[in-house]
């Protein structure tokens, strides 16, 4: 065996060093995205859709980064230095685009990321010649400027035009110029099949992101419409129906009672000198029992029956397919539930009484006279003494 020398030690490469802080640069710049990145529902609470735009230009910002990462790469490979320049500086473009998107910015990343699309799209051209296909990224700043929202509609057709003298502008200075570093026919051919297919694939990535985009605000708007209609037809102190969503149910219920012939009950609670803890307590202790008495009526009754706040201190309930005498074990069960067990609030210690007047809604009825019944029975039931349960007359 022959003794040979420690080999010494390599020194890095200034292009090994730079490739290592390039690195260490996107390692650091992808961990940032995934800690703070927004939900795209989060994203799109914008009206005008500034926020959505935001969001797609990020997403390919992202994606224009990761191909000039790899047009770095093959650059280096095949040794055309000027262009693996060109696309550190296109990767320094994009990084700072994404900064700027980062610190909620739209117009200058925006313009960063333009001026790199067409400023790539020129120098590629005239180092390579007009056949490398490196022009055919130009239109794609057009598409994305008739997507940006915050350009008007007559700057976006000036943009545009603008594009388009630049893009025929370019061509025609590269149709009969000599390339800064000719390369072979098959390189050519290669770069051109590579090109066209990368601006492809933007396109489909473009469409992709703008597709997700628009799907999340439709589900964000069908969410808040149903979120609206749920506020509009719920009692914000009780969580109950309101009197306009209990008066559609009653209407519906009144046509299945036609169509069927089953009828229906109705009861009308009130709470008994409810004006009395109001004033001794003050309203919010006020507003506790009646949350309170909202979940007992809530508990009492059958999954398939409504309640809803009426009114003040005034609730109404409907029980399908019930007769009277079954609705007045209800209602005397319910009086009960509401009499018999003392309400708490905070150090206050409440002994609520309810009555109640009930009515059933035969076939033939109608709906106003049988509610009105029920308001007549309540009634008499407080003139009677209170706390109990008062049947109405028959409404038919």
């Amino acid at each position: 065996m022959t003794y040979s020398e420690p080999e010494p030690p390599v020194t890095p490469t200034t292009r090994q060093r730079a490739f290592a802080a390039l690195a260490r640069l996107l390692t650091r710049l992808l961990t940032r995205r995934a800690g703070t990145h927004t939900s795209i529902s989060e994203v799109l609470a914008d009206v005008h859709g500034v926020e959505r735009f935001r969001w797609i230009l990020r997403n390919m910002a992202w994606f224009a980064l990761v191909i000039h990462v790899a047009f770095l790469a093959v650059f280096t490979v095949v040794g055309v230095w000027s262009l693996a320049g060109l696309n550190v500086a296109s990767v320094l473009a994009y990084v700072l685009a994404l900064r700027l998107l980062q610190r909620g910015e739209l117009d200058r990343p925006f313009v960063v990321a333009g001026l790199e699309v067409i400023t790539h799209a020129a120098v590629a051209t005239a180092v390579l010649g007009l056949r490398s296909g490196f022009f055919m990224y130009v239109p794609l700043i057009t598409v994305l400027t008739f997507l940006n929202p915050r350009v008007r509609i007559v700057n976006k057709v000036l943009w545009g035009a603008a594009e388009a003298v630049a893009f025929m502008l370019l061509l025609g200075l590269a149709e009969g110029a000599h390339p800064m570093t000719p390369v072979g026919p098959a390189t050519l051919r290669v770069m051109v099949v590579l090109n066209g297919a990368l601006v492809v694939g933007t396109l489909g990535f473009l469409a992709h992101v703008t597709n997700e985009a628009v799907q999340a605000a439709e589900r964000d708007l069908r969410r808040a419409m149903a979120r609206l209609d749920e506020l509009a037809r719920t009692d914000p102190l009780t969580g109950l129906l309101n009197r306009r969503a209990m008066s559609e149910l009653l209407d519906a219920e009144a046509a299945r009672v036609e169509r069927h012939g089953r009828p229906f009950a109705v009861m009308v609670a009130d709470l008994d000198d409810f004006k009395s803890i109001n004033d001794a307590y003050g309203h919010p202790v006020g507003d506790h029992a009646l949350r309170a008495i909202a979940q007992r009526l809530l508990g009492g009754v059958r999954a398939q029956d409504q309640v809803a706040r009426w009114g003040g201190e005034e609730f109404l309930l409907l029980l399908p397919e019930t007769d009277s005498t079954t609705a007045l074990e209800v209602a005397d069960r319910l009086r009960l539930a509401i009499s018999e067990a003392a309400l708490t609030a905070g150090e206050h210690t409440l002994h609520v009484t309810g009555t109640f007047g009930v009515a059933v809604y035969h076939q033939g009825g109608s709906i106003y006279e049988t509610v009105r019944a029920a308001d007549r029975a309540l009634y008499a039931g407080k003139a009677s003494g209170k706390d109990r349960v008062v049947k109405g007359e028959e409404a038919a």
